[in-house]
């Protein structure tokens, strides 16, 4: 996994939540491989979460969901799903 994907990681788990979403966006913006795309998405999302910053975790929901599919085995995509059933959001507000 990518450098600052690592650093953002140490950082949120030291509670600097601005810092740590800052890295996550950067190591987004620099990797390629759609897999890594996905876990930092994921993340982003859960921190999102935590912060109680709904929208934004709607918008990284659709990003994982438009970006796999119902057949994949993929952790993000079920972290997503678990995420909007605890939101109480229909799926069909993520096409």
């Amino acid at each position: 996994m990518n450098q600052k994907f690592n650093k953002a990681l140490y950082l949120l788990d030291k509670g600097k939540y601005n810092e740590g979403l800052e890295l996550l966006k950067a190591a987004f913006d620099e990797v390629d491989n759609k897999f890594e795309k996905l876990e930092i998405k994921s993340c982003t999302m859960e921190v999102y979460y935590e912060l109680e910053e709904f929208e934004k975790v709607k918008e990284c929901i659709k990003y994982i969901l438009n970006n796999t599919s119902e057949y994949d085995d993929s952790d993000p995509r079920e972290t997503a799903l678990e995420i909007a059933e605890e939101m109480g959001c229909n799926l069909k507000d993520f096409e």
